[in-house]
């Protein structure tokens, strides 16, 4: 796909086997560029989105990060039904075909090493309510007790 003058290239995850493309590559346009066996999922997007100074701005709009983020997590996860994925971060950009590539060139023994760490497993989030007092008293007592040992990092 060509990038116009005023777009970048927003990536989403980079795989070791083409993905499989569903209906969010068809409805979105997102397409697979394949650099040195590697599959970099990736769609074109406007500068005036995306552009560090845009992105900073769009972020604090709620539906606009709302809409786009949901759409970067379904797409991975879309991807990680079928093969193993290395996920980027949400708004990472690049300024041309050309930067992408050089970057997964620079790291494409990094990519490999992580797609093979990552081969079967799954990436999850956990957000926990608590009362920050509650959990440092309870702590202190396990780490207290003789029953505990808890490893020093």
């Amino acid at each position: 796909m060509n990038l116009e003058s005023n777009q970048l290239i927003y990536v989403y995850c980079v795989t070791g086997t083409p993905p499989a493309q569903g209906e969010a590559f068809l409805n979105d346009n997102i397409y697979v560029i394949e650099n040195n066996g590697l599959y970099i999922t990736v769609k074109n997007v406007w500068n005036k989105e995306y552009s560090k100074e845009n992105l900073k701005i769009n972020i604090s709009n709620e539906a606009w990060l709302d809409k786009n983020a949901r759409l970067h997590i379904s797409v991975i996860e879309n991807i990680m039904e079928t093969t193993t994925v290395v996920p980027f971060n949400f708004g990472t950009v690049y300024t041309s075909k050309e930067s992408l590539t050089e970057f997964v060139k620079k790291y494409n023994h990094d990519l490999r090493d992580a797609l093979m760490r990552l081969e079967n497993k799954q990436e999850w989030a956990l957000k926990i309510y608590c009362d920050k007092n509650k959990v440092i008293i309870i702590f202190y007592i396990l780490v207290s007790s003789t029953k505990f040992i808890v490893p020093l990092l």
